[in-house]
């Protein structure tokens, strides 16, 4: 069965739980996994602190998030990394589908020009 939205957004959080638990997890991650904008914003924000050495705490990056204009949720760090390849499975599953989407539109509406080109043509 196919997950619910909803459910992606709490496994980006689960992620950035376990981020919070064990920051070198941030080696397995990237931007693209993160949807939610409060999520990515929390990913981006603990990115730039792992980058530059920063030391990596809840508050610490709830201080980095609450300058933005919109609000993201900053989770308690997970008890575990030990399930962190069901989390990374699932949300790259949704990457390469989003992905796949976005090519088939592309070439549905390279379709669309040479159909309309061929019928202003003919």
């Amino acid at each position: 069965m196919k997950p619910r939205e909803w459910q992606y957004s709490e496994w980006e959080e689960t992620l950035l739980a376990m981020v919070l638990y064990r920051p070198s997890t941030l080696n397995q991650l990237h931007a693209d996994l993160f949807d939610a904008p409060g999520n990515r914003a929390v990913y981006e924000a603990t990115r730039s602190m792992f980058d530059q050495g920063e030391v990596i705490t809840r508050e610490a990056v709830r201080r980095k998030v609450e300058r933005l204009p919109f609000y993201a949720y900053v989770p308690e760090p997970w008890f575990t990394v030990a399930n962190i390849t069901f989390y990374l499975t699932e949300l790259e599953g949704r990457r390469r589908q989003k992905d796949r989407r976005a090519q088939l539109i592309d070439e549905l509406h390279a379709m669309d020009e040479v159909f309309t080109e061929a019928a202003v043509v003919g």
